[in-house]
């Protein structure tokens, strides 16, 4: 290791952010940790943490760099916070990490590597990319497959119901002109088109991912409510759920619902008017962990509405912890039941 305390060094040799940045681009760092393209302008599972719905995304900041935000968390930054959350790293080490992994000539102290691992990958090539425009994701639709309906009939969940509630089997998704999913019959996809204030937007489920953070893409926003559409003008009961999937076996099940795009985001006091006026009753269905638990609690202090769970804390070790769930382990009709004994 060089001699810091001698003057004849250059100090642009010195580590800092500026002289990372001159040898390797932010998108050469997070594509090197991320193991792929960061998509830009479309939700993905968070990679920072356990996330199992699409609230992370990436974006061109103004000064051209990209930046990320969580908007679950509201934390946001670029590719060097992006590094220091995902090794649970200082911005300093987080530097050391880079020059390290990258093989950077770029001087620090050795002993600041202390508690730093090396990661060898194969150091990607730079790419300009561009920012696509928000309701640019794309989808190439195909007929319902075998596969397709083994997946939803363990739901009760038939091509009709996935027709009325425009939930499509996808061959290929598109993010501008680029292809950045395939359909097979060990990862199907699917897409659910919505439509508001003049604007289609697509949301991307795919069920069998195995890499939790692109198991969802979206390119919808918060004020989109799922099954909304397919409400009935008014009802009995309605049944605020986490997913559309669990909209749609509510329905199969004889209750009206809606779901919101994540269990963090709350339904907007003019929605809730109008829901209040169309449906005698209202629960809020969620799962039985701390974000839906959460959810359901600040909904319940706000608009008074019963949260409800399938799981307790003697029960959440096992499967069913949505209506979905229940169907799929005890079949319609105890489904049914289970869910009517809950609903007071």
């Amino acid at each position: 290791m060089i001699d810091l305390n001698n003057n004849i060094h250059d100090n642009k040799k010195m580590l800092t952010k500026e002289a990372v940045l001159t040898l390797v681009t932010d998108y050469q760092i997070l594509s090197y940790y991320l193991g792929e393209t960061p998509l830009l302008g479309v939700s993905i599972c968070s990679p920072l943490r356990q996330d199992n719905v699409p609230s992370f995304a990436f974006f061109k900041h103004y000064n051209n760099f990209i930046y990320w935000k969580d908007h679950s968390t509201g934390e946001y930054g670029d590719c060097f916070y992006f590094i220091q959350k995902m090794f649970n790293l200082s911005f300093r080490q987080s530097l050391i990490k880079i020059v390290n992994d990258f093989q950077l000539p770029l001087f620090y102290k050795k002993e600041e590597e202390k508690g730093i691992t090396i990661l060898r990958r194969s150091i990607p090539k730079h790419k300009d990319i561009v920012m696509p425009k928000r309701y640019e994701i794309g989808v190439k639709i195909q007929k319902f497959t075998i596969t397709d309906k083994e997946y939803w009939s363990q739901y009760n969940i038939s091509s009709a119901d996935l027709n009325y509630y425009n939930v499509y089997s996808v061959s290929h998704i598109f993010s501008g002109d680029r292809v950045i999913g395939v359909y097979n019959k060990k990862n199907p996809i699917y897409a659910y088109l919505f439509y508001k204030d003049g604007k289609y937007a697509w949301k991307i489920y795919k069920p069998k991912e195995l890499d939790k953070r692109f198991k969802w893409m979206s390119n919808t926003n918060k004020s989109i409510l799922q099954g909304w559409d397919q409400m009935p003008q008014s009802a009995e009961t309605l049944l605020i759920n986490k997913a559309l999937k669990d909209v749609m076996v509510a329905n199969k099940l004889g209750y009206a619902g809606v779901a919101m795009q994540s269990e963090s985001q709350m339904i907007k006091p003019i929605v809730m008017d109008e829901l209040k006026r169309r449906f005698k009753k209202i629960y809020i269905l969620q799962d039985f962990d701390l974000a839906g638990v959460k959810n359901a609690n600040q909904h319940y202090k706000k608009y008074g509405i019963k949260p409800i769970f399938l799981q307790s804390f003697k029960t959440r070790s096992q499967p069913i912890k949505d209506i979905s769930d229940a169907v799929k382990y005890l079949g319609k009709e105890k489904a049914q039941k289970l869910l009517n004994n809950i609903i007071i």
